[in-house]
């Protein structure tokens, strides 16, 4: 309990005679009659604003009796100038007039009371005590939260520790599980090894959750709307869990109620894991039958992904506290399905952030349905569609999971496991690629030989990543530069950014996300010709026709992304963009591939004269071709 010091010293500020008198007269009987705080007033009195400045500056207060209507100064000024000396000393107002706007504006101004001179019954000396006692509470609050913050501070810095010693070996763990699935045909090892990359996985699954509920509390979850297209992002919900489903015997598809938007506006990233956690779930608690998500939008411009499992279900009761932090509907020790508790807290968490909710219906034994529902933006009559678009039926139709790339790598990282994990996906797209093991032996690799692409590790000896890649800018070097990070918190892949890297990927990664990220800036590959202009190569191997295909069906694509960026004026991506057609020539396109040169080499150079003519050349071929 708070208790006020004996002596308490005072500050009179006020010119008038008489209503000095009347001050003194009214803290001598609070004084005396005040008996349960009865503390000992000492006054000093001064007749103007800078003399009590002045005061202030010599001594030390333990309040400021203030007058409003002094020789230098009117009005609540007075109050600010008195606070700007010394912040934390409370002041309350003496005022002749009973005027409730000044009072609220002394209040406002941060006075600790205000009152009308000659007031008696000792209201005085309780109106100082009380605000020398509200005062120090308000400091201990403050004293409170700066421990707090420098806790939170502390918390996140173990935090991002713990994420990148844990995210490090893990990388090694589930990719050599992932390539060692590749090569056996033994059905007891590859038991064990899926095994392995589960339960790897679900480790994954645990530190993100942990990342993502101390990201929330600390108010530093980031929220990013931009346009994105629909049906590209749904498929790739379908590549990542028709996987598992399969894996596990159960079926998995997507169902789309049309009409549907061709595009919507959210947080991609964020809505990506909140459908990632509920899918995740569906499929880790259905046994028998399957999961399918159903995609349908709404007039008011609301798109919702109702995820529906044939899984094991969910009581009433429990599905009240379904959402609680660290809950689950399975508290027992002998449950069949683990967790941590917080995947749902969290994808409730970031759908309100994203203006939408998630709600549950749900019968034990006979499945549940999770529906997610988000604003998508001011939605158009004409952006909507009612089939799948064209160029995502091409893609889906000739993806294989693993893209053929063309280009040379440079790996940088000071672990040899994570080094040999890069380059046998790097090498299985049909990349060449370069190992060293930290970041100066990189700059001196990059600088010296020509590559098309740089993996950098962010945390390594001697050159750390961030250095790396800023010295590399500052030579001059325009390559596309990915980190590859183990640390998930949003500061460091704004850092990663922020120091000249293009792009960045988590540790540990999965394969297609990898795959996904490659393509963005490596090139197709194919197999060289003589053959004319804009004339499709005679090839008798099917294999390679079916390249030549897939390469043409993608080229609407790759114009809407060149238009988009082109749109933008982003020269970065332009040049990205432009790069992957540069290679046409070897499909029998020769001036399509020279035009992607020149567009490449131009918007590198920021010659946006030249990139708007080659633009048009560019559109030219590309309307030849598609037509």
């Amino acid at each position: 309990m708070y208790s006020l010091p004996t002596e308490v010293s005072l500050l009179l500020v006020e010119d008038d005679e008489i209503d000095q008198s009347l001050v003194e007269r009214e803290l001598c009987a609070g004084q005396n009659g005040y008996s349960q705080l009865h503390p000992i007033f000492h006054l000093t009195k001064v007749v103007s604003l800078q003399e009590a400045l002045d005061a202030l500056e010599r001594g030390c207060f333990d309040l400021v009796l203030l007058d409003l209507t002094l020789p230098d100064s009117r009005g609540v000024m007075s109050v600010q100038r008195v606070l700007e000396q010394d912040p934390l000393l409370p002041v309350v107002v003496l005022s002749g007039v009973d005027d409730e706007e000044l009072a609220l504006q002394s209040l406002h101004e941060g006075a600790q009371d205000y009152l009308v001179k000659g007031t008696e019954g000792g209201s005085l000396a309780r109106a100082i005590c009380y605000a020398i006692q509200r005062r120090s509470i308000l400091a201990q609050l403050e004293e409170a939260e700066a421990k707090s913050r420098a806790g939170t501070k502390a918390k996140s810095a173990f935090l991002a520790n713990m994420s990148h010693e844990i995210r490090t070996p893990l990388t090694a763990i589930l990719g050599f599980a992932e390539i060692a699935l590749e090569y056996t045909s033994h059905r007891k090892q590859e038991k064990a090894l899926l095994a392995v990359r589960e339960n790897g996985e679900h480790l994954l699954h645990v530190i993100n959750d942990i990342l993502d509920i101390s990201k929330i509390e600390a108010g530093k979850f980031d929220i990013c709307r931009e346009e994105f297209e629909l049906f590209p992002f749904c498929y790739s919900l379908k590549r990542t869990f028709g996987t598992r489903a399969k894996e596990k015997g159960i079926s998995f598809g997507i169902e789309y109620c049309y009409p549907l938007p061709k595009k919507i506006v959210s947080d991609a990233q964020h809505l990506k894991q909140i459908l990632y956690n509920l899918i995740g779930n569906a499929v880790k608690f259905t046994e028998y039958g399957g999961v399918k998500v159903v995609v349908r939008a709404f007039p008011a411009g609301e798109v919702r992904f109702d995820v529906i499992d044939t899984g094991i279900g969910i009581s009433a009761p429990d599905q009240e506290h379904l959402f609680d932090p660290f809950t689950q509907a399975d508290g027992s020790t002998t449950r069949p399905f683990g967790g941590t508790g917080l995947g749902l807290n969290i994808s409730r968490r970031l759908a309100k952030s994203l203006g939408g909710d998630i709600s549950v219906e749900s019968e034990e034994e006979r499945g549940s349905t999770f529906s997610l529902c988000v604003p998508g933006g001011e939605l158009q009559e004409e952006n909507y569609v009612t089939e799948p678009p064209e160029y995502v039926e091409a893609v889906n139709e000739v993806d294989t999971g693993i893209p053929s790339l063309r280009g040379r790598a440079l790996v940088a990282d000071d672990v040899p496991e994570n080094r040999e994990i890069l380059a046998h996906y790097l090498q299985k797209c049909g990349v060449e690629v370069c190992e060293v093991e930290d970041g100066a032996k990189a700059l001196e690799k990059a600088l010296q030989e020509r590559f098309d692409i740089i993996l950098l590790d962010m945390q390594m000896p001697v050159l750390d990543g961030y250095g790396c890649v800023q010295e590399l800018r500052e030579r001059g070097v325009t390559v596309p530069v990915l980190a590859v990070t183990a640390s998930a918190l949003n500061s460091a892949l704004d850092r990663c950014l922020a120091a000249g890297c293009s792009d960045y990927m988590t540790k540990p990664f999965r394969p297609h996300e990898f795959y996904d990220l490659l393509t963005k800036y490596l090139p197709e590959r194919s197999v060289k010709s003589d053959s004319s202009d804009n004339e499709l190569l005679e090839e008798t191997d099917p294999a390679f026709q079916e390249i030549v295909r897939g390469f043409v069906r993608r080229l609407p694509q790759r114009r809407r992304e060149l238009s988009e960026a082109f749109d933008r004026k982003d020269l970065a991506q332009v040049a990205a963009l432009a790069h992957k057609l540069a290679g046409a020539d070897l499909f029998g396109y020769k001036l399509l591939g020279n035009c992607g040169k020149s567009l490449e080499q131009a918007s590198v150079a920021h010659d946006l004269p030249a990139v708007q003519s080659l633009w048009k050349d560019l559109q030219s071929e590309l309307d030849k071709i598609c037509d």
